[in-house]
């Protein structure tokens, strides 16, 4: 006889699984394949005991976040996005990381409302005033004031102010004792002074002294 004795190891197939993610547009090498779609791949390798290495790969591919934002700023103003100080109005696009740790493409469609300008002439007499916004005015002059507008930015308004002047003027007239004499709608017999407000050419009060 010949007796023989066999000590039989079975080794083991070692089994793996991977979880990766990527970012939308990036690849993840599995072996020989380059991956770009989520998914679950198995490959298999020989392990270091030379038996196969089976390995599974379940890869996420985070998406890349875009976003579009409006905003409008006044003329003169700026308007800050990311690292960017803008105050021209354009397209604008800005990549960020977003809390997925892949990118976040941002466009700004930024708009510039104008400042409006505008300018007024008026006049008035002598003695009267001009209310301008918070103004009350009496001489001739430039003056400058800033309201909010429609589109809620600024509006600068120029006003040309002139007074006109009250006209003033004295008259030296006589009459025969029983003749009469007409100034305005008073009709006078009698010696004295005697003062009538007219319109004058200018629309102000024109003061006659007679």
């Amino acid at each position: 006889d010949s007796i023989v004795t066999l000590n039989l190891t079975v080794r083991p197939i070692i089994r793996d699984t991977i979880i990766a993610s990527i970012c939308e547009g990036e690849t993840y090498t599995f072996g020989a394949q380059t991956l770009s779609i989520a998914g679950t791949y198995v490959d298999t390798l020989t392990a270091a005991n030379a038996c196969d290495s089976i390995v599974t790969l379940n890869l996420s591919v985070r998406p890349i976040i875009r976003d579009t934002i409006s905003a409008s700023i006044c003329e003169g103003e700026t308007y800050t996005f990311g690292a960017q100080t803008l105050s021209i109005a354009g397209t604008y696009v800005d990549t960020l990381t977003a809390a997925n740790a892949c990118d976040s493409i941002v466009t700004l469609n930024l708009t510039v409302r104008p400042i409006i300008r505008d300018t007024i002439s008026a006049s008035i007499c002598e003695g009267e005033t001009y209310i301008f916004g918070s103004l009350v005015l009496d001489s001739t002059g430039t003056y400058v004031d800033t309201l909010t507008a429609a589109n809620a930015c600024d509006s600068i308004v120029t006003l040309n102010l002139t007074v006109r002047p009250v006209l003033r003027d004295t008259l030296n007239e006589s009459i025969c004792e029983g003749d009469t004499y007409v100034l305005g709608s008073q009709v006078l017999g009698v010696a004295g002074t005697y003062v009538d407000t007219l319109t004058a050419v200018n629309a102000c009060d024109s003061i006659v002294t007679l």
